[in-house]
């Protein structure tokens, strides 16, 4: 605006000048409602299925409930309006999932639309729900159902939780906070200042895939995957304490965990993992035998497969692995 008083009559400049106010107000009320997108919010209803709305050229009578975020103002400067779908009885306040975006390319606002958890609706199903009032807009529906197909190219999303640490064992908790909050932000390992948002909607996600030493922690709230596909890989070897320092007692807690989770899961959801297979003075090959053999018979009937893999020595790994005196089996050890 300083600019513009020091030229008043420069219509150029003044024109500049509202564009690029106009332009920034546009960016910011779209990231507004886009940051919603897959979020859990409660909502106020203040038109509920069967309101009349009499306006001045036409009459609305409203077939879904609509409300507002309370305290949020959209581009109106009003509070931001919300289409409730999948709701067939007239409502006062609601909590679900922003599951789309209706844009309005001839006005001030945008409007969010929002269903039950779990539920879920094509941008042709939404559209066609809020017709009613959209027809005289200028309007393109967004489905949350439908971004895989942009963030992906179609593709299939399957997060891996995960290689880099035992998350069911350690950080279950944030885990399922993340999961409540509809995305996670990952750091590249090779490029740090690197940091990706990820969606976590079950509309988003094909499948998630736990890799863990330890599930306990997480039984209790196995429930709250319930939207979505995931199975677990458990690994579960006869090393000791010397090294695997922080797994717990193998016969007195890890066991029963495992016979725990595939009860609770499906064996089927269960892959044991007996890895990485290694060799030195204590774990000889006929160590190996004895001991794969118990846990076959102890985990009989609570799993479908085992994966058997052996140690690859890396150069990051040798100063930590030497004074052990491991090495991975021979050719001949392995076979």
């Amino acid at each position: 605006m300083s600019l513009a008083k020091q030229a008043p009559e420069d219509s150029g400049r003044e024109k500049y000048l509202k564009g690029k106010h106009d332009f920034i107000v546009y960016t910011l009320r779209k990231a507004l409602v886009k940051s919603y997108l897959g979020k859990n919010v409660t909502i106020k209803i203040d038109r509920p299925i069967g309101y009349v709305h009499k306006k001045k050229d036409y009459t609305l009578t409203y077939p879904v409930n609509y409300g507002y975020i309370p305290g949020i103002l959209g581009g109106d400067g009003e509070e931001l309006d919300v289409y409730l779908l999948g709701v067939d009885t007239p409502v006062s306040e609601f909590t679900g999932k922003i599951i789309g975006i209706i844009h309005r390319h001839n006005d001030v606002e945008d409007k969010l639309v929002m269903a039950p958890e779990g539920m879920s609706f094509t941008t042709e199903q939404i559209a066609d729900a809020v017709r009613f009032q959209e027809q005289y807009y200028e309007t393109e529906a967004e489905a949350l159902s439908e971004q895989r197909k942009t963030q992906s190219g179609g593709g299939i999303m399957i997060i891996s939780a995960s290689r880099r640490t035992d998350i069911p064992a350690h950080y279950s908790e944030w885990f399922f906070e993340r999961l409540k909050a509809g995305y996670v932000y990952v750091r590249n390992p090779v490029n740090p200042r690197q940091i990706s948002e990820v969606s976590l909607s079950p509309d988003t996600v094909d499948g998630i895939v736990f890799w863990t030493k330890n599930p306990l922690p997480m039984l209790e709230s196995i429930h709250k995957l319930r939207d979505y596909t995931f199975y677990f890989q458990f690994t579960l070897n006869s090393y000791g304490s010397d090294i695997e320092r922080n797994v717990p007692s193998k016969g007195e807690v890890v066991i029963p965990a495992f016979r725990a989770l595939s009860a609770l899961i499906g064996k089927e959801r269960v892959v044991w993992r007996y890895d990485p297979v290694f060799l030195n003075d204590k774990y000889t090959h006929r160590y190996h035998i004895k001991y794969f053999r118990e846990l076959c018979s102890r985990l009989a009937g609570y799993t479908e497969k085992c994966t058997i893999s052996f140690l690859d020595v890396y150069k990051k790994i040798e100063r930590n692995i030497s004074a052990l005196g491991i090495r991975p089996p021979e050719r001949a050890e392995a076979e």
